[in-house]
């Protein structure tokens, strides 16, 4: 986790990542994901990774709500694809980010079997304001569903 002085920007609602290729592993190994969200990009959220001591990179990753979907306990989990184009990825300086947004997310895997080991390589997000992923692939409030109240 970053951590600077309050009075210059509270890093607090991200985790800036070793490397590209710590989040591959995890995106890979079904593992959550803290990222960053911003409004003009739906469905997409951004993993932070260090380039540097005071720079860093996002790498854009986009939810596609036409592929594998499923739903549970009234989250929606899908599968995602990671931008490849080179000039999708973002470098800036860390004092930046707090400029850019203010809300962080949370990638959550979705595991099946009675070990929750079966990872299909799909997410869900919870965002920092308590909005989620929608079926849609957009943030929205949590929809209230008849199948949570039933056994």
């Amino acid at each position: 986790m970053i951590t600077t002085k309050k009075k210059d920007c509270d890093y607090n609602f991200f985790y800036l990542y070793k490397n590209k290729q710590d989040i591959l592993n995890r995106l890979e190994k079904g593992k959550p994901i803290s990222a960053l969200y911003f409004k003009d990009r739906l469905q997409t959220v951004f993993v932070a990774y260090s380039i540097g001591r005071y720079d860093i990179a996002l790498m854009p990753i986009t939810f596609d709500p036409n592929s594998l979907v499923d739903e549970a306990s009234g989250m929606f989990f899908c599968r995602f694809f990671i931008e490849n184009n080179k000039d999708d990825i973002i470098h800036t300086e860390k004092k930046v980010v707090c400029g850019l947004t203010r809300i962080g997310a949370l990638m959550l895997p979705f595991k099946m079997g009675s070990d929750c080991t079966r990872f299909r390589g799909q997410f869900t997000v919870i965002y920092s304001d308590w909005d989620v992923l929608q079926q849609d692939g957009t943030k929205g409030i949590p929809k209230l569903n008849r199948a949570l109240f039933q056994e």
